[in-house]
């Protein structure tokens, strides 16, 4: 007989003490308001009136706005003697089948089953109910639970992206450098929760030509804090107009004035379309504003800009040349350019005159003048060089600074000035020449890093009858700061500008518009967007400065090993605990600390200008400075030290020994570099340490500026052992069989522990269209065909706030759950990025097995090893391998005198060279005395007879790598060859270095590799070497 059974659908409310965010203490999740807009509820209220309070359903992770939202069973039945209860589920959420026999009376609720939810979207909770049991009433309990104990709990991880089984699943590190927890890490972002910035992602752009699309746009990106839970509406306005901004419509489409957030879109980019404009000849300013509105606050950076830049087409004709007749040596002159001497104007396509000594210009008596004006515009962001070719004298002004000035009489000759120029701007320029008797000359041309030295052509030539260019900001676009310390910067703008303005104004930062010059000490960091303009009787044009105020933290890391005996470096044991761990405020340790200790100091510093730099170690007894050329300690190299010979040095005492000083270092402003310095003190007094730098354009100094300040310092922090759980796949998305495409992009997936559950993560970039579906599919897998196993864009997936997708990996088509589990693990699984160009797939890849640890793992002990020199057998043996055959005799050798004896007497054998022995058997044939048979003759002889095997054999394995040949241009040159091979044998035992270097300059690698006969680099002809 069944069991009578009676059930109540009951929701169990939690206390409130259980673990969640709730920073606002109304016991109502954080996570759970922003998600339903539910900030504003009272906890006992029943907003949607479904019979469940809004605490309610915040413990049951449902709506409260919605009626058709509550917890509640939607099925019951018996199977066999189970009893089993079915009711839609939350991840993460803990749910219990309780029973009682009786309702109202004084027994407690006994629990039948409890689960905590990992995937689905049903839970079912069974009961035994045999036939003899009697009745009971049954009703679920939803409660949450905090697995990992972070004080976040699993439901509101699930809904973050974060693992609830992992307390610091978040990956990010806390300002100790050590793992920062869930909590701690989901506090932190609720503290921006939806505040809202704009940047220009893509600050520049450029305007097209008539009847052409722009391939040059620019791009903005608004960004709101926090995570992105629910769906916000952010309104923009245009900035205000004026000089030097560009008008919408006109020099750029038209923006949005609003941007929609969907929930899990954290970031919008949207695309500045320039237009083309004729009458735009110097950079302006779009800018876009953020206004405040419902659903979010407004972040530090509130404006964002983008330089758009008129098109780089040239267009010019040539400069406005005017002839005077007469002329003077002396160039105030009233002779010179006088208005009543002029008889002619011209548009000259080109400074590029060989009048000589028959031919004129210009009717006259042998003297002239000519005055040629107008605009250049140049190709590149760089500094030009501008030669001047005349009989005779000339002046030269460019963006009107005089750059050559030779106004002399004399013969044809090359005058050079140099100056920076802006690409796609243009300057003015002015030449002015004279010819006095005989040859007449006039050439003007330029050269760069860029381009090779040519008269500078007509199209990048304009002259003053066309609408000149205004002025433009010129200095340069990028610059960094320190917090607290000094900073300036200048806004030059070019063709004699009148007015500077620049704003809006970091922190602790003012402008001066009388000399253009931004200066102060900056007290906030940050990163700062700072409208130029220049403006002169044309015109203005406009730029965005990019301000980067840095706080380096100031110190580093000082670590000291004490009761460490010993001068050496080396003598620091590295490898224990430090006996104490402190910090620095400059790179200079205590002198006179004491005595048998060694310390290391690590940290990172910033450059603050970009430069070739010269670093210089000082330190007693030893001390090295290692330096890396990025900021990752793997790639440290040692750049200075001091030997503990004399006892080091005395402090701040840098040239006693030549090692003090490093080789010159090219570092880029703004950007961190990892340094380590170690130093080992023995007994006595006036231990010390101390390191300093200089910048030093020139590389001809020896003395440094000063100790490297603090304010350029940071802290190192040992990386913690990434503690993210689960299998890493990783896969590389190329064109698809079939498909012509450029596309390229990698994605990753990151299975659980238990399979159940994927991360996939994946970006591309060159896409023939916008992406229209990304999907992954199985490989054929034992009889089941190619199957789509998860539709990343299909409704109901999780998109998490770092961009990645959540998979319940499942059953999919033909597949089991086993099977795509087995698919992965096999390497089946790929995605598939389609578009519109290429419905079927544009790109893809397979996810296959990452391989690696963030966890050392020592390698086992090297095995012992037994000197063997004296067995007659190991001899030979060992001689098998270190000469080109063995024999008796180098046997009894070996057995008589061990390894290390003969290895160390062939090294200071003398050498057996190729060279002599091929000169001593050249060919008779006068036509052909260098036949390669000789070499081939000279290379047995010597390999087989000479002393000095071991270094026979090395070059001949040198030979195999470093190699050149017989066959081609080297054929019947039996001198070069030798020479070649007798430099292996001079360098078999030394530096690699030294090898390449002497390699690289024999007449065989020359002429193997037809480097003979080539040309020094030149920044005048175009040649780089």
């Amino acid at each position: 007989m069944v069991a009578a059974l009676c059930l109540a659908a009951l929701l169990f409310a939690a206390p409130a003490s259980r673990a969640s965010v709730d920073l606002n203490g109304n016991g109502m999740s954080d996570i759970w308001e922003l998600i339903y807009g539910a900030s504003g509820l009272n906890p006992n209220n029943d907003d949607d009136g479904d019979g469940a309070s809004n605490l309610a359903e915040s413990i049951a992770g449902t709506d409260p706005l919605n009626p058709n939202s509550v917890a509640k069973i939607s099925s019951y039945a018996l199977a066999g003697t189970n009893f089993n209860v079915t009711m839609p589920c939350a991840l993460g959420k803990q749910y219990q089948l309780l029973s009682i026999p009786v309702l109202g009376g004084t027994s407690n609720w006994t629990v039948e089953a409890t689960t905590v939810v990992r995937s689905g979207t049903n839970v079912t909770l069974s009961a035994s109910a045999p036939n003899s049991a009697p009745a009971k009433f049954f009703r679920i309990a939803v409660a949450d639970v905090d697995t990992d104990g972070d004080g976040v709990n699993d439901w509101e991880e699930y809904q973050l992206g974060l693992d609830p089984m992992n307390p610091t699943s978040n990956n990010q590190l806390d300002g100790n450098g050590q793992l920062m927890t869930d909590y701690a890490y989901v506090v932190g972002k609720l503290a921006s929760q939806n505040k809202v910035t704009i940047t220009a992602s893509d600050p520049t752009a450029t305007q097209p030509d008539p009847g052409q699309n722009a391939t040059s746009t620019g791009q903005f990106t608004v960004t709101r804090g926090g995570f992105p839970l629910n769906s916000i509406t952010v309104s923009l306005t245009l900035g205000p107009s004026g000089a030097g901004i560009a008008t919408e419509g006109v020099d750029f489409s038209p923006l949005p004035r609003s941007i929609y957030f969907p929930v899990g879109i954290s970031s919008i980019p949207f695309v500045l379309m320039p237009l083309a404009n004729t009458n735009r000849l110097s950079p302006a300013v779009a800018t876009l504003r953020l206004l405040s509105g419902p659903g979010y606050t407004l972040g530090p950076s509130t404006n964002a800009s983008v330089v758009i830049y008129p098109t780089a087409t040239p267009t010019g004709t040539g400069l406005l040349g005017q002839y005077f007749t007469n002329a003077s040596t002396t160039y105030s002159s009233s002779i010179n350019f006088n208005p009543a001497n002029l008889v002619m104007t011209n548009i000259d396509p080109a400074i590029d005159f060989t009048w000589g000594t028959t031919t004129n210009p210009i009717p006259n008596n042998g003297y002239y003048c000519v005055r040629w004006t107008g605009q250049v515009m140049p190709q590149y962001s760089e500094t030009y060089y501008f030669d001047a070719n005349t009989d005779d004298g000339v002046k030269l002004w460019v963006n009107d600074q005089l750059i050559i000035d030779d106004w002399i009489a004399k013969s044809a000759s090359d005058v050079i000035g140099s100056i920076a120029l802006q690409a796609g701007v243009r300057y003015d320029i002015k030449m002015d020449y004279f010819q006095k008797t005989v040859n007449a000359v006039a050439h003007l041309s330029w050269y760069s890093p860029s381009q090779p030295k040519t008269i500078i052509p007509s199209n990048r030539l304009y002259p003053p009858s066309v609408p000149p260019a205004p002025s433009a900001v010129v200095s340069p676009l990028y610059a960094y700061a320190f917090l607290g310390q000094p900073f300036s910067y200048t806004n030059q703008g070019a063709n004699l500008a009148t007015q500077l303005t620049a704003g809006p104004m970091p922190p602790g930062l003012s402008f001066n518009p009388a000399n253009g010059v931004i200066s102060g000490t900056p007290t906030v960091a940050g990163e700062y967007w700072i409208t130029l303009t220049s403006q002169n009787a044309v015109g203005a044009g406009a730029s965005v400065l990019d301000l980067l105020v840095i706080d380096t933290g100031t110190s580093v890391v000082r670590e000291v090993w004490t009761n460490a005996p010993g001068v050496n470096v080396a003598d620091i044991p590295l490898s224990t605990p430090a006996s104490f761990v402190s910090t620095l405020g400059t790179l200079e340790g205590i002198t006179g600390y004491g005595q048998n200790y060694g310390e290391r100091i690590r940290g990172y510093f910033t450059a603050p200008l970009t430069g070739n730099y010269y670093f210089w170690i000082a330190g007693s007894d030893s001390a090295e400075l290692w330096i890396s050329d990025t900021s990752e300690p793997i790639e440290k190299v040692r750049r200075a030290y001091v030997s503990p010979a004399g006892g080091g040095t005395s402090p701040h005492q840098w040239n006693v020994q030549t090692s003090q000083q490093s080789k010159w270092l090219y570092l880029a402003a703004g950007q961190k570099y990892y340094l380590e310095i170690l130093h080992k003190a023995g007994t006595g007094t006036n231990d010390n340490w101390s390191v300093a730098w200089l910048q030093d354009p020139l590389g001809t100094n020896t003395v440094p500026a000063g100790v490297v300040p603090g304010y350029v310092l940071g802290r190192y922090y040992s990386p913690p052992t990434a503690v993210t759980p689960g299998t890493l796949y990783a896969a590389t998305l190329v064109a698809m069989p079939g498909v012509a495409s450029t596309a390229t992009g990698s994605a990753t997936l990151r299975v659980n522990a238990d399979g159940s559950q994927g991360i996939v993560s994946f970006s591309y970039s060159g896409l023939t269209s916008g992406a229209s579906a990304r999907h992954i599919y199985s490989d054929p897998y034992l009889t089941n065909p190619v199957v789509l196993i998860f539709d990343i864009d299909g409704n109901g997936v999780t998109r998490n706030p770092d961009g990645s997708y959540l998979w319940p990996i499942g059953a999919a088509g033909t597949l089991s759950t086993a099977d795509v589990q087995e698919a992965i693990r096999e390497g089946k699984a790929y995605l598939v990025v389609q578009t519109a160009s290429n419905p079927d797939g544009e790109i893809y890849g397979h996810f296959t097995l990452a391989n690696g640890t963030q966890t050392f793992t020592p390698p086992p002990p090297a095995l012992t090893w037994t000197d063997d020199h004296s067995s007659s057998n190991a001899a030979a043996r060992f001689l098998t391998q270190a000469t080109f055959g063995a024999s008796r005799t180098e046997i009894a050798n070996v057995q008589a005198n061990g390894y290390a004896t003969w290895i160390n007497n062939q090294f200071t054998s003398n050498t057996t060279h190729h060279l002599p022995l091929m000169n001593a058997n050249i060919s008779s044939d006068p036509t052909d005395p260098f036949d390669s048979v000789v070499v081939y003759n000279t290379w047995w002889q010597n390999s087989i007879t000479a002393p000095d095997q071991l270094r026979q054999r090395v070059a001949f394995a040198l030979s195999e790598i470093l190699v050149t040949s017989q066959q081609g241009a080297l054929q019947n040159e039996a001198p070069i060859l030798c020479y070649y091979y007798d430099t292996l044998l001079d360098n078999a035992f030394g530096n690699f270095r030294a090898l390449l270097h002497a390699v690289t300059l024999t007449p065989a690698m020359g002429d193997y590799l037809n480097m003979r006969g080539n040309d020094m680099g030149s920044i005048v002809t175009g040649i780089h070497a």
